[in-house]
């Protein structure tokens, strides 16, 4: 790709120094994903100022809890103090506590932590390492209202798909609140109405906010089946999708500075791990407050993500009511069951700068999925598919390349003829280069489009949870993990090594050196990656290899004639 320069006493060398250049790429976006700041989190954090009865943030009472069995050996134990509705369908199991009118207890019954064994992941605890869990308040002025500790009263024994569960709490002075929560059978996703009825004989301020929490312990790396720190692939922890755009803000920033807040009406807001999320979804109707909150309970750190409705006036009209709808997405981080809720949920899977090249393999690799019911076979499909799209661009380089090799004995009598005088030798090159009509510049472009492409798969791969625990067939039985015998890192190696013959050498030693080194950097490499990523980089050798050979094998035969 380089051209001749007398200053520096350098001649081309083809696209020998490509694959250390697309190396080199590699680590830069790696880099620049990780260090690059997030362009929509913009916010300035906000002091707390309010008297109002009611403020969100992580309820005080969850915390004794938290910390008693976060200490104790039994990570799993719950509060026999804590009275819960049980929560059932197809989908999901848990608990609904009546202290705080929260859902702290949720297992999803279709996934499993790890692949061989029968423990389905829990997304909801109210207490071990991994603290997390959902609840709701009102806010008022002078008037009181069911806290985070408050304790309801239930209407019913179970919430499943067929029976709703039905909670309320009064205060001295006329209002009744109430909780009522519906699923349904199949799914994630449990719908809530909260209700006031202001009884009194007097108007009354109220407003209304959801939220999910999470507690630390993130330092200690998660829950056993995930980490639970951001990467520099993945963005993990609160975020927020409000009129359109992202927001993301990790858990050190939100402990720095204690409140983010962003208005809007349309979005969501959520605390993500690497594949699963928990969501709450407004009405969209009215103008809410956004915010990413820090709250010191005891010894712990709670980090949450609200949604807060503004305050509004509820007359006394023997019964005036104020209601508030909204949802609480409970699942896994995948696509096409997020976008099911109608909001854009979807776009907490993120692919940063690739999401242009990402977005269209992930529905090709998912529409080749619905057909051939194995990922694996989509990914090859896939890569198969781009190398035919690229291949107009590619045949020109692969007969550049073919013509100098062609050139190489000739190169080589230049190097002995001229010894030590570079200048001289790059000189005589270009014209050898001219002579045959050769361009060692257009050798790089193959490789270029491949790097972002690459990087496009990697996020995929990666990010996508329709890849966690997926099998390949035979050895690899997790395409998102890496190849337990290193089967695939050795063939893609074997694959590169064998690419470089059908390449013009390097003249120079030390550079010829490298590349020869380069298969084997690159076999170790990727022996830590996933599977699925190992195997689009070996089919997109052998594809490249077939190609080339062939163009080379036509080139020769059209020089015979």
């Amino acid at each position: 790709m380089s051209s001749f320069d007398p200053r520096k006493n350098r001649q081309p060398e083809g696209n020998n120094g490509l694959l250390l250049a697309a190396l080199a790429a590699v680590l830069f976006m790696m880099g620049w994903d990780y260090f690059a700041p997030q362009q929509n989190s913009v916010a300035q954090p906000v002091a707390e100022q309010s008297t109002i009865n009611g403020m969100p943030g992580a309820p005080a009472a969850i915390a004794g809890q938290a910390m008693a069995s976060a200490q104790s050996s039994d990570a799993d134990a719950a509060s026999p103090s804590v009275q819960r509705i049980a929560l059932e369908s197809a989908s999901l199991s848990g608990g609904v506590a009546l202290v705080g009118g929260r859902i702290d207890e949720l297992d999803l019954k279709n996934y499993t932590v790890t692949l061989e064994g029968s423990q389905t992941v829990q997304l909801l605890s109210p207490s071990g390492k991994r603290v997390q869990f959902f609840d709701a308040g009102w806010q008022s002025v002078n008037v009181p209202v069911p806290t985070g500790n408050a304790t309801w009263q239930a209407k019913g024994d179970k919430l499943t798909p067929k029976s709703p569960l039905v909670l309320t709490w009064s205060n001295d002075e006329g209002q009744t609140f109430t909780r009522t929560f519906t699923m349904d059978e199949k799914g994630y996703t449990v719908r809530i109405i909260d209700e006031v009825m202001n009884k009194s004989n007097r108007d009354i301020q109220v407003g209304h906010y959801a939220q999910i929490h999470r507690a630390d312990g993130i330092e200690q790396g998660g829950d056993g089946y995930e980490e639970e720190v951001s990467t520099f692939y993945n963005f993990i922890g609160p975020e927020a999708l409000i009129e359109g755009i992202k927001y993301e803000h990790d858990y050190d920033d939100i402990k720095k500075e204690k409140v983010f807040k962003y208005t809007g009406q349309k979005g969501w807001a959520a605390i993500k791990s690497r594949y699963f999320v928990t969501a709450v979804i407004p009405d969209q109707q009215s103008e809410n407050t956004w915010q990413f909150k820090h709250s010191k309970v005891g010894e712990r750190d709670f980090y949450s993500a609200i949604v807060q409705a503004p305050m509004v006036n509820l007359v006394a009209a023997n019964g005036g009511t104020f209601t508030k709808s909204y949802r609480v997405y409970m699942g896994p981080n995948k696509r096409q069951e997020m976008a099911k809720e109608g909001v854009n949920l979807e776009d907490s899977v993120d692919y940063g700068w690739y999401h242009a090249i990402a977005l269209p393999i992930y529905k090709a690799m998912m529409f080749l999925y619905d057909y051939v019911g194995n990922l694996g076979v989509a990914i090859i499909l896939v890569t198969i598919g781009l190398k035919i799209l690229l291949m107009p661009l590619a045949a020109k380089s692969y007969r550049s390349m073919a013509r100098l090799k062609k050139l190489t004995p000739k190169m080589e009598a230049l190097k002995e003829r001229y010894g030590d005088n570079r200048e001289q030798m790059g000189l005589e090159m270009m014209k050898l280069y001219k002579q045959h009509k050769v361009n060692p510049a257009s050798g790089c472009w193959p490789m270029l489009l491949q790097i972002p492409i690459f990087f496009a798969f990697y996020k995929v791969i990666l990010i996508s949870f329709e890849f966690r625990h997926e099998p390949l067939g035979l050895w690899i039985d997790d395409l998102s993990a890496n190849d337990p015998f290193f089967v695939l890192p050795v063939l893609m190696g074997a694959s590169m090594w064998f690419q470089q013959k059908l390449n013009p050498p390097a003249t120079d030693p030390v550079q010829r050196q490298v590349m020869q080194a380069l298969p084997i950097i690159f076999t170790v490499m990727f022996a830590l990656f996933p599977a699925g990523l190992v195997l689009y980089w070996l089919v997109n050798n052998v594809v490249s290899i077939a190609q080339q050979w062939i163009i080379t094998k036509r080139i020769e035969k059209a020089e015979e004639k």
